[in-house]
Formats: structure tokens, C-alpha cells, sequence
């Protein structure tokens, strides 16, 4: 029995041993309702003499179909292939955010593997993913934010995954065109709105989260991940550029979605954007750096500068007359770089820009994700750095990851 690896049972607190208690002579034993994610399976015996006939585990996926890559290049089916198996082991009875730490529902990590999941499965697909928002709506707290994950109670929560959860909404519809479903998520997703529209401040801006609730979190980056998690006290009052572009980008496009239902958004929230608007640019966009700020504090920036900001910025439509710098800055390597979750922000800003960029972008899908291919994986991680991650904690099956898979199949005609 080999204990190379044997610190991998027990993380940071986490502890992901099992006991089976044997009787003597032959047995036979099948757990069905417990539930592992893993690449190895480790025993060890505490007895004197034991014989193995045979130890697996039995391999369980939701049953969806896959459609076939349309890539041309047999690299990029390569990559998509282990995107899809990343996908489809963090779907059972909901989203996953990996199949193994957690296996938590979360709203960030389930609109990206929704998005990804409508260009590479059939069947089912859309059904499953409409379950699973029916299942966050039903997380909706008494302050007008969603849990953290899905089914919990938790004291804590993430205000920019409610966010999510509204894009989520609408994508939904874009593929699924299901008009009674949609109306039916509305009724939480207006909640989830009147609570942001509600905190908007004289300066026309979403402050962050002070209370000890609330986690603000954006990305696993510093700056970004607004730890720490747990707080028992608040903290200063300060704007995020991230929360308030995102906030700028979801009410702009459910307005587009209630036009399509014939429904009319409340004129405030239109109203609010458009102020918003000019008070992202007043706050946050460093004339001199050509680039916009994570945060401000009112008074003074804060001076520092991410790939993820600059990609909202374009997306929400803050950058008149500054867009070519401002897309010439998601190339800058001085930037506090995008992680695996946000990589879709950056496409998509890129995409917005004109097709020019899709080689650059698949370029990129071969130079990160395609490393972990060429390492021998079958599927992407939660981060670029794997399992040495978060005190060894790294997921390496992440379904927030496989992005390929949606680049790769909506735009595999395109692709030289």
C-alpha cells in the first residue's frame, strides 16, 4: 500500500475518509448513496491478512447526450472532450461546483456550465438546467439576495452570484424560448434586482457589501476575493468596479428580455443605469493608465488595475471613445490577470470587439486549457495552479472551467 499521497484524505479540515467494518470471511458490499469524487482510491487494511477480489467505484452521470465537437483541428477536439468530462462530473441531481470538495450548487459556477452545457449537449439539457434555477429561486433570503449555495442556510452570502443567477435567467430564455418558465424565475429575479436598485447611493453607485453577511466576492484574485469569508464586524464603506459593471450589464440586458416578454422594466432602474454609467466612468477609469480601477473609495482609486474590470467595462458599455485602449488592456500582462471562472468575460468583450479576436482566444483556450490536456488530465481545474491550490485543496475538475467547449462549438466553423 503505497502513502504517497496520503495527506490528500484529510485537507484543511476536511476529511474524506470512509470506514468499513468487515465481518470475517467473504464479503460483498455496494454503497450507492455515497457519493465520491476522486482520481485514486486509497485503502488500508487494519488486519492481519486480507484478500481482494475486487474494489471500484461505480461510475454515475446524469444522462445527457453530448453533440459532437465541431472543431476542425483534432488539438482542439482533444480539449474539447476532456471539457465535456469536466462538465458532465459535476452534473447529477444538480450543478456542481466540483465533484469531490463540495459538491455544491453555487450560481456563479452553475450559469457558466449552463452556458456551456446549451452548445455541447442535447436531450435533456435544458430541462436539467432549468431545474437547477428553479432550485436556487428557492434560496431566495429575506433580504433579497440568494444563498451561497443550493439547498443550504447559510449566514453568508455572495451578492455578485445573484447577479448570476439573472444572467442565468436570461440565457435561459435565449436558448430555451420557454416564456412561462422565464416568468416564473421573474418573480425572484425582480426581488434580486429591487435589493441592488435599493442600495444605490447619492453618488449613483452600488457600494460593496459592508454588513458581515456578505462575502464580496469576485474572483480568486487579491483585491478580487474580498476576503476574509467570516466577519463579525463591518467594513468601510467602498465601491467596486466589478459589482457595479455587472449590475450594469444584467439590468441592460433584462430590460432587452422583458422587451421580448412585452414587459416593461421599472423606469428607476433604467433611469439608475444610465447615472451609474457616468459614475463608473468619473470613479473608476484612470485617464493616465488607460485602464479602470478595481475599486475607489470615494476620495481616491485605488490603483490597481485587473483583466476582469477592463472586460465588464466593455461589456457594460462605459468606454465611448476609449475602446481601443481599453481592449488593447485586456492584453496587458501587468494586469492582475482573469482566473479560469472569468475567462468567459474576457471572450466575450473580445467577441464584442469583432471576430478579429477569435484566434487570439483560441489561441489562448490551447496555451491554458490545453496544458492541462497535454499533462495527462481528463479534465480542467477550479485554477490555473490545480490541486496545489488553496492549501492543496485545488480542484482539478471544475465545470466553471470548460469554456472550450462553448467557444469550440458556436464558433467551429470560424476557426482557422
Amino acid at each position: 500500500m503505497s502513502f504517497l499521497h496520503a495527506e490528500r484524505a484529510e485537507i484543511g479540515g476536511r476529511n474524506f475518509a470512509a470506514t468499513y467494518i468487515a465481518h470475517r470471511g467473504r464479503n460483498r458490499w455496494l454503497g450507492c448513496m455515497r457519493r465520491l469524487g476522486l482520481r485514486y482510491l486509497q485503502i488500508h487494511f487494519s488486519a492481519p491478512q486480507v484478500k481482494i477480489y475486487d474494489c471500484r467505484i461505480v461510475k454515475t452521470e446524469y444522462p445527457v447526450e453530448a453533440l459532437p465537437a465541431k472543431a476542425k483541428d483534432r488539438w482542439h477536439r482533444q480539449i474539447y472532450e476532456c471539457g465535456v468530462r469536466t462538465l458532465r462530473n459535476c452534473m447529477h441531481e444538480h450543478y456542481e461546483d466540483c465533484p469531490w470538495r463540495e459538491q455544491a450548487l453555487y450560481a456563479c459556477d452553475s450559469r457558466n456550465q449552463m452556458l456551456f452545457g446549451y452548445e455541447t449537449f442535447s436531450g435533456g439539457n435544458l430541462q436539467y438546467a432549468q431545474a437547477n434555477l428553479r432550485l436556487i429561486s428557492k434560496g431566495l433570503r429575506s433580504d433579497g439576495l440568494l444563498q451561497l449555495c443550493f439547498p443550504s442556510r447559510m449566514y453568508i452570502t455572495i451578492p455578485a452570484f445573484s447577479l448570476y443567477y439573472i444572467l442565468a435567467v436570461i440565457e435561459n430564455y435565449e436558448f430555451a424560448k420557454d416564456r412561462q418558465f422565464t416568468e416564473e424565475m421573474l418573480q425572484t429575479v425582480e426581488k434580486i434586482t429591487a435589493c441592488f436598485s435599493g442600495r444605490i447611493d447619492d453618488a449613483g453607485l452600488l457600494p460593496r457589501f459592508t454588513e458581515p453577511p456578505y462575502w464580496n466576492f469576485y474572483e480568486w484574485r487579491d483585491g478580487l476575493d474580498g476576503e476574509p469569508i467570516m466577519r463579525d464586524h463591518e467594513i468601510p464603506k467602498r465601491y467596486d468596479a466589478c459589482l457595479n459593471l455587472m449590475y450594469v450589464i444584467v439590468i441592460e440586458r433584462l430590460e432587452r428580455l422583458y422587451r421580448q416578454l412585452n414587459r416593461k422594466l421599472p423606469q428607476e432602474y433604467i433611469v439608475q443605469v444610465e447615472k451609474m454609467k457616468r459614475s463608473i466612468r468619473n470613479y473608476f477609469y484612470d485617464s493616465q493608465r488607460h485602464a479602470f480601477v478595481v475599486s475607489h473609495d470615494g476620495k481616491r482609486a485605488d490603483k490597481m488595475y485587473a483583466q476582469l474590470t477592463q472586460a465588464l467595462a466593455l461589456l457594460a458599455g462605459v468606454c465611448e471613445g476609449i475602446e481601443k485602449e481599453i481592449t488593447e488592456s485586456l492584453f496587458d500582462e501587468s494586469l492582475i490577470p482573469v482566473t479560469l471562472s472569468c475567462k468567459p468575460w474576457v471572450y466575450e468583450a473580445l467577441l464584442q470587439e469583432g471576430q478579429g479576436y477569435l484566434q487570439w482566444i483560441v489561441r489562448d483556450i490551447e496555451n491554458v486549457y490545453g496544458k492541462m490536456v497535454l499533462n495527462g488530465d481528463t479534465t480542467f481545474y477550479e485554477t490555473e495552479k490545480g490541486a496545489d491550490d488553496f492549501g492543496l485543496a485545488g480542484s482539478l475538475c471544475h465545470a466553471w472551467s470548460a469554456v472550450a467547449c462553448y467557444i469550440f462549438n458556436k464558433y467551429g466553423e470560424e476557426i482557422e
